[in-house]
């Protein structure tokens, strides 16, 4: 009930945010041009001190990477000490944090699509089938840049037909995304193998029971959910591709926060997972949903050949992307 109550709360500030700035928030954006929707939505959720400590050092600039605006600076108390509503009650590894940071069980839709690095395209979105879209303009010297994303008008398909928010199993770990964590596919990133890149299905091969299997050697399984606050496929991102609760895959070794990948969203319920549409409501949406792989469509397809129309990747496909056309409804 808790969760249910997290994921309403989260699509309320999102109305919320609406209203007062005409989009949802967006992704890449603030000083340093790494923030995730989360951060904006923070004086929506009670946590204005956090955003005002936050605005207080956004034209701090050292070299971009130390700096407190990061969201992974552990010198800067708004980035650290959890978050309620940020953390589902069924996770107990997200309540435990790493060094303190406050962990995030709850993603944002990049819909039916496979980013590759971030998602970027040189300083443009390439992924135009989410609400909540990337920008790359403005710099940390001059301060905050602003988050380029949609607004509800732009979900043509309907915004009580179109996923917003899900849940994902956190893995709070040392170090920013280098630590491997334990092989179990809930809470873990299977790094390093590019076959999901060519065929998104193939991801779920590597699986045994709750655990990673079968897949190559010197891959390692990295963590998931440590900074709230950051942009990176990670933290704070899941896609509409293979279905909940399937294993997690990244291209780069180590790294998954910033390359090709295919992140269903995970939980410890049972049977499947939560959701929030674009209209606020939330509905539990079952691991057996149907997906289709068919038409061979892939990440790398995608970034050559465009992708738009119908989505390729059956029901749960449909549901997450805005502009797709699809008369799919919640099953």
């Amino acid at each position: 009930m808790q969760c249910t109550n997290n994921m309403k709360q989260l699509a309320l500030s999102v109305h919320t945010y609406h209203d007062v700035y005409n989009s949802v928030p967006g992704f890449g954006w603030g000083p340093n041009q790494n923030y995730s929707p989360h951060v904006g939505l923070l004086p929506m959720l009670e946590q204005a001190p956090r955003a005002d400590q936050i605005n207080s050092v956004a034209y701090q600039y050292n070299d971009g990477s130390d700096s407190q605006y990061n969201p992974y600076n552990a010198s800067l108390d708004a980035w650290k000490g959890p978050i309620s509503a940020f953390l589902c009650p069924s996770d107990g590894k997200a309540k435990a944090g790493a060094e303190g940071f406050a962990a995030n069980n709850y993603c944002w839709s990049r819909a039916d699509y496979e980013d590759e690095y971030y998602g970027q395209s040189g300083s443009a979105e390439r992924n135009t089938r989410t609400l909540f879209a990337q920008t790359y303009s403005g710099s940390a010297q001059s301060g905050w840049c602003i988050p380029a994303s949609y607004n509800f008008s732009a979900c043509i398909d309907g915004l009580s037909n179109t996923v917003m928010l899900s849940e994902r199993c956190a893995s709070p770990a040392t170090g920013l995304t280098t630590t491997v964590v334990d092989n179990m596919v809930k809470g873990g990133i299977l790094s390093g193998d590019s076959t999901h890149w060519y065929n998104p299905a193939a991801c779920m091969e590597y699986q045994n029971g709750p655990e990673y299997a079968n897949y190559p050697a010197g891959t390692p399984v990295a963590s998931q959910g440590t900074y709230y606050g950051y942009y990176g496929h990670n933290y704070a991102r899941f896609n509409t591709i293979t279905p909940p609760n399937s294993p997690s895959c990244s291209y780069e070794e180590y790294n998954p926060k910033n390359d090709a990948s295919v992140y269903p969203p995970t939980s410890y319920h049972s049977g499947g997972v939560n959701v929030a549409m674009a209209d606020g409501s939330v509905h539990f949406i079952s691991d057996t949903i149907a997906t289709d792989f068919s038409d061979g469509m892939s990440g790398r397809k995608q970034k050559y050949d465009g992708y738009s129309g119908a989505s390729s990747f059956g029901v749960w496909g449909a549901l997450g992307s805005i502009n797709g056309g699809e008369a799919a409804m919640l099953p």
